[in-house]
């Protein structure tokens, strides 16, 4: 059926006519009205003047002439204390990954540069003939590599334990910081934020209530999360059956892998009984995000992905950047600095 009214669109003519040429230094050329305090968005012209620019996952899906965003502020979204918890712990990761990778490099050029023993004084003495000291040395050589190729395997397990250890302790820290914050700003008032009563919490406080957290498509990784950070903590025989029980594929055992030769309980820290690399660490800050988009859906109705761009100083600071870099190439064509 045929609409009987009709849309009412800015004339943008009329900003010309007020403006001249100066109208690309105003918000409204580029679509953005502000109206009784309301920021109103003519989401074709704004597409039109910044399609390249705009966030992928921006839409602007709307039954009104002009669209509003849902937000004013990107720290109104719940979901942007964990996208900030996340990204801070993933820059630490990615800083630390590349300093230990370094650093393992370097002690690898400075073992295998040691000078290999080639002499063997026995010759001279009279006690090994020419044959039997070129063997000699031969297995010297083969004694010396295989030392050599220890020491790099040890170190570098050593410090890849490590690093991993540090890591899954900075992202337990950022986000269980940023979760305080989501809590307290949601008037969570349990003095004893541990992670039973915030499920309670959350889920007694979710919008929707036809689903539930555990049945949340990134639960089972948020799951697995905590199940290595509380037994890399505390190293413990439950902590063990836990993982052993809901993620065996996580684990060295000696029935499973060949060089592994350690049982449960030992004096060898928790981490070192963990198949965890670069990718997986990777692969978890990526999942832990993405559950955390989910929970904010459910808990709080925020749109999966909107917190990125769905909100009023994204399309102001946008817009406000352009015309900074326009104004910029008409007063200092050349880019020359400040001070000239």
């Amino acid at each position: 059926m045929k609409k009987n009214s009709k849309v009412i669109r800015y004339n943008y003519e009329k900003l010309e006519e007020k403006y001249g040429c100066d109208d690309v230094f105003h918000k409204e050329y580029y679509g953005l009205f502000i109206k009784n305090g309301v920021l109103k968005i003519d989401s074709k012209r704004l597409i039109s003047k910044f399609k390249n620019s705009l966030d992928k996952d921006c839409n602007f899906n709307r039954h009104t002439v002009y669209f509003t965003p849902l937000k004013k502020h990107r720290q109104d979204y719940n979901m942007n204390y964990f996208v900030d918890a996340i990204e801070n712990a993933r820059q630490i990761w990615y800083d630390q990954k590349n300093l230990v990778h370094k650093l393992i490099n370097e002690y690898i050029e400075k073992e295998c540069a040691k000078e290999t023993p080639n002499y063997n004084d026995s010759f001279d003495r009279g006690i090994l003939d020419c044959n039997k000291r070129d063997v000699s040395n031969e297995i010297e050589k083969m004694c010396h590599c295989n030392k050599v190729r220890k020491n790099i395997v040890t170190y570098k397990k050593y410090l890849l334990n490590m690093l991993y250890l540090e890591t899954i302790n900075q992202i337990a820290s950022h986000i269980e910081h940023a979760m305080i914050l989501v809590l307290k700003r949601n008037n969570f008032n349990d003095d004893k934020a541990c992670i039973k009563n915030v499920v309670k919490f959350l889920e007694k406080n979710r919008k929707n209530k036809s689903i539930k957290i555990e049945n949340l498509p990134n639960k089972t990784n948020f799951d697995k999360f905590y199940a290595i950070w509380n037994f890399t903590k505390h190293n413990s025989q439950y902590m063990y059956d836990n993982i052993n029980k809901n993620f065996p594929e996580l684990l060295y055992t000696k029935e499973k892998d060949k060089e592994f030769n350690l049982d449960f309980p030992s004096n060898h820290l928790a981490i070192e009984y963990l198949k965890i690399n670069d990718e997986f660490i990777t692969s978890l800050l990526d999942s832990l995000l993405e559950f955390y988009y989910e929970l904010c859906e459910l808990c709080f109705q925020e749109p999966k992905y909107h917190s990125k761009w769905d909100y009023n100083d994204y399309f102001l600071n946008l817009v406000d950047e352009h015309i900074k870099d326009e104004k910029e190439s008409i007063t200092n064509p050349l880019g020359l600095p400040n001070w000239l």
